[in-house]
């Protein structure tokens, strides 16, 4: 049975989505705080996601940039409820790795295929990115963010264990990034302007076009200067492109 989680400030709306849900099989949690929702997510890792865009305090797009900053949530699908005129909204859903969208109001035949289509393409995905991990030699894994965004590729190499070097690469530079046990210790850039380590990684995150592809290895001699766990990284970064944002 799939584990639904459902985020909405509104009670009643959250109330019907869940009745819904519940009405077709699922197993659904409801919160009107993306607060309590996230406390939930991680002791309880849903199988999907769906939140309202508009809330106060934290929006919908706040709360999915930290629940996907958790590397074992990191691939967990996410469908926004969202107005039927708001393109940019539909715009930043989709650079954050949105499966789908609903509009509001929802149709209840609408919401069960649509959840129904999302949990399967998820399921199909996750799969073909773990088939990846585990080919041989682990050099088969490859790809480009229209399939996988950076935050998911890293957070499965950590639920992994792999230990290598993640190449990225695309039209602005190329960046090397050193993993060993499914810690990134180290970054460089191999083409474009010189960062730190730590801002590698946060700019990184940020990109959406570009290619990937990992490089296996028995043992990785380079030095911890990240010095921090996969889930701290990528929430820094999360923090980085907040800021970025608003500034």
């Amino acid at each position: 049975m799939a584990k639904i989680l459902v985020v909405d400030d509104s009670k009643d709306a959250l109330d019907l989505y869940c009745t819904v849900l519940r009405k077709h099989g699922y197993s659904v949690a409801g919160y009107t705080s993306p607060e309590g929702a996230l406390v939930f997510a991680k002791k309880v890792r849903p199988d999907l996601v769906i939140t309202d865009i508009r809330m106060p305090g934290m929006d919908g797009f706040r709360f999915v940039k930290l629940l996907r900053s958790m590397p074992s949530l990191s691939m967990v699908p996410v469908v926004f409820l969202t107005q039927y005129n708001e393109v940019k909204n539909r715009i930043r859903g989709f650079e954050l790795g949105a499966d789908d969208f609903l509009p509001k109001p929802v149709y209840h035949k609408e919401l069960s295929l649509r959840v129904k289509k999302v949990l399967a393409t998820a399921a199909l995905r996750r799969q073909q990115l773990v088939g990846s991990l585990k080919g041989t030699g682990g050099g088969s894994l490859r790809g480009d963010f229209s399939e996988f965004g950076c935050s998911t590729v890293l957070s499965m190499c950590e639920l992994e264990g792999k230990t290598g070097v993640l190449h990225f690469s695309n039209q602005v530079g190329a960046i090397d990034l050193y993993l060993a046990d499914g810690r990134v210790l180290s970054a460089r850039v191999v083409r474009g302007s010189y960062s730190p380590p730590a801002e590698i990684v946060r700019r990184l995150v940020s990109w959406t076009s570009g290619h990937f592809w990992f490089e296996a290895r028995d043992e990785m001699d380079v030095e911890d200067v990240i010095n921090m766990s996969m889930t701290s990284l990528l929430l820094d970064a999360a923090r980085f492109a907040d800021e970025n944002a608003q500034g």
